[in-house]
C-alpha cells in the first residue's frame, strides 16, 4: 500500500491510499507451471481445485479456474478477496476466492478495491488491438466475453507482451479490462 499526498501552492491534500499490491507479489503467488520459461502456463484447474478443496471437490461447481488463480495471486499479495467460496485446505484455508471472471471484474472495479480499470479495450478485432494498448505492461487482465455460451470471461495476468500461457482470448472479448501493477 502506498500513501500519496499532493501539494500545490498552499493546498495540501489528505493522504490517498493506493491499495494495489506489487506486481512481484501477485506474479509470485499466481498458480502456474514452468514459471519464467517459454513454456510458462496456468496451473491446471483439477490440480488447483484439489489443493484448495481436496480430492472430492465438486467438479460441477469448480470447472474453470481462471478467476480462482487471480484470487490466489491476490491473497498471496495480502489482498483480502471477498469471495463466493471459502478455501478448505492449504496455505489459504479459510480465505475467500472468486470463481467467475465477471464477478472478479465487478469486485476489482469497485472503489473499495482497485476502482475502474486503467485501460479498457472494447471489441478488439485482432491481437494487435490488445498488444498496442498493453505492450510490456504488467498487471491483471480480465476479459468480458462476447459470447456467454463460451464463458463469462477470462481472468489472468499480463506481462511480457501477452497473457500467461498466451491465453489472451482476444477473439472472445466484448471488452478487456486491465489494472497495471508496479
Amino acid at each position: 500500500m502506498v500513501d500519496i499526498i499532493v501539494e500545490v501552492e498552499s493546498f495540501k491534500s489528505t493522504s490517498l491510499q493506493i491499495n494495489r499490491p506489487k506486481w512481484t507479489d501477485v506474479y509470485k503467488h499466481y498458480p502456474k507451471i514452468n514459471a519464467g520459461t517459454l513454456n510458462e502456463n496456468d496451473e491446471p484447474a483439477v490440480s488447483l481445485f484439489k489443493k484448495l478443496f481436496g480430492e472430492d471437490y465438486d467438479r460441477r461447481v469448480f470447472v474453470n479456474a481462471c478467476a480462482t488463480r487471480v484470487s490466489i495471486a491476490l491473497l498471496g499479495a495480502n489482498i483480502k478477496v471477498k469471495g463466493d467460496f471459502v478455501i478448505q485446505k492449504g496455505e489459504y484455508k479459510g480465505k475467500g476466492i472468486i470463481t467467475s471472471a465477471i464477478k472478479l471484474l465487478k469486485w476489482l472495479s469497485s472503489d473499495s478495491v482497485f476502482g475502474k480499470a486503467d485501460i479498457v479495450i472494447n471489441s478488439p478485432s485482432c491481437f494487435n488491438d490488445v498488444y498496442s494498448k498493453l505492450k510490456e505492461k504488467k498487471g491483471i487482465y480480465i476479459l468480458e466475453s462476447n459470447n456467454y455460451r463460451w464463458a463469462s470471461g477470462h481472468a489472468t495476468l499480463w506481462y511480457n507482451g501477452n497473457a500467461i500461457g498466451k491465453h489472451n482470448y482476444w477473439n472472445h472479448a466484448k471488452s478487456i479490462h486491465f489494472w497495471e501493477l508496479k
